[in-house]
């Protein structure tokens, strides 16, 4: 066995020299006509690398025509361009039209157009399709005059438009309860499914979808407000510790916030604090509570402004809650630190804020807002203009006696 072992050992060493001859043995040459060719095989295989390298890099590598010109992306052929100054690098630009048609003056009165969505809650559901939930959004002009400090708004005599979409949450779906503007595209987000959907041409397009809560909840979100801060959309719910129908606390989720970028990417923010100061500041301690579906950051001044759905001092109650109107203005600066309220004509207990915008144009010190009201299975929906100090412009005027509007946006 130990002599086939040697003779064995002796093969494997006589290959390794055979190998090294070769590997040192000079190269192969050629006579072709009266010229000699030498060939170096080492030089031969390295060529042979940096071709194959060279075409994998070429494979690889995207043209810049087909980046640019061909692509079919929607960002790409919308957000995307070149700087110009740095040999072509590619940058994202927010698009910041707003409103996203130009106002109309005449005589001093300066006529914007808005618009209005609906929350149908289980109404959304079309009764022929088991499939398919709508909405409806509905135009009209607002008019300013600045001189008299007056507002009147007027809708289109046009039937509303109807939206419809697919897309719904344990059989509900296209519970729209806000409309916003956000980089030059108007959104609208669904307080079932969590989806935010892109308005165009009255077709709904889902863009991202917002879990509750940090963002690792397979529940969806319950969207209610909507702004813009930084070029950065923010999301926020209720606000309001989400409780049993008879006020037993359950969890924190509703008082988390949703920062979203023009890309789509979501980070998770824990407002429980913001949202427990901005109660404090009116008087209010859990279990009672404020609920609130309207909110904006008011880029002139650098402050949150929220007009509450509901305030209460007692424990919540699903029906007596119907009767908690609320009638206050609430402004903090950015870290929610000075907070200073503010009341808005006399409370009627049935109606709530359901969104508001600033007037363009007038510094943030104008708004104009929805009021919701749902009595025993009952919606309608109003209309008013007040300025940040209180003083009214506009009093409550009826926009339906059926439908709930919830979003309100200048378009």
């Amino acid at each position: 066995m130990s002599n086939s072992l040697i003779i064995a050992g002796r093969d494997r060493t006589d290959k390794m020299y055979d190998w090294r001859q070769r590997l040192l043995a000079p190269s192969p040459t050629y006579r072709i006509g009266n010229r000699t060719i030498r060939f170096q095989t080492q030089f031969v295989w390295l060529l042979i690398v940096l071709g194959f390298v060279v075409l994998v890099f070429f494979y690889v590598k995207p043209s810049s025509s087909a980046s640019k010109g061909s692509s079919s992306s929607y960002y790409e052929s919308n957000y995307l361009s070149d700087s110009g100054n740095d040999g072509g690098t590619v940058s994202m630009q927010y698009n910041h039209t707003y409103p996203l048609s130009a106002p109309i003056v005449s005589n001093g009165i300066v006529n914007y157009k808005i618009a209005v969505i609906a929350d149908m809650d289980t109404d959304s559901r079309i009764k022929a399709s088991e499939e398919q939930w709508k909405s409806y959004l509905k135009h009209g002009f607002l008019s300013y005059n600045s001189r008299q400090d007056s507002v009147t708004v007027n809708w289109d005599t046009e039937d509303t438009v109807e939206l419809t979409s697919f897309y719904s949450n344990k059989g509900r779906g296209m519970e729209l309860s806000e409309l916003i503007v956000f980089n030059g595209r108007l959104l609208t987000v669904d307080d079932r499914t969590g989806l935010v959907f892109e308005i165009i041409r009255d077709k709904m397009i889902p863009w991202v979808i917002l879990a509750d809560g940090d963002g690792t909840s397979s529940k969806a979100f319950k969207a209610e407000w909507a702004t813009v801060k930084d070029e950065h959309l923010f999301v926020g719910s209720m606000g309001k510790e989400w409780t049993s129908s008879t006020g037993e606390f359950l969890s924190y989720d509703p008082m988390w916030v949703k920062r979203v970028s023009i890309t789509g990417e979501i980070h998770h923010i824990n407002w429980t604090n913001p949202y427990k100061a901005l109660r404090k500041a009116t008087g209010i301690d859990f279990p009672g509570y404020i609920l609130h579906e309207s909110g904006m950051w008011s880029h002139e001044m650098k402050k949150w402004m929220f007009l509450p759905r509901r305030c209460s001092k007692e424990t919540y109650n699903d029906k007596v809650d119907e009767h908690k109107g609320c009638n206050l203005l609430i402004k903090a600066d950015a870290d929610f630190k000075k907070i200073e309220v503010v009341k808005i004509g006399e409370i009627k207990p049935t109606l709530g804020y359901s969104s508001f915008k600033f007037v363009p144009n007038t510094n943030d010190q104008v708004i104009v807002a929805l009021k919701s009201e749902e009595v025993d299975g009952k919606t309608a929906t109003y209309i008013t203009v007040f300025r940040i100090d209180g003083k009214i412009l506009l009093p409550d005027q009826k926009i339906s006696a059926t439908l709930k509007f919830e979003g309100l946006e200048f378009v």
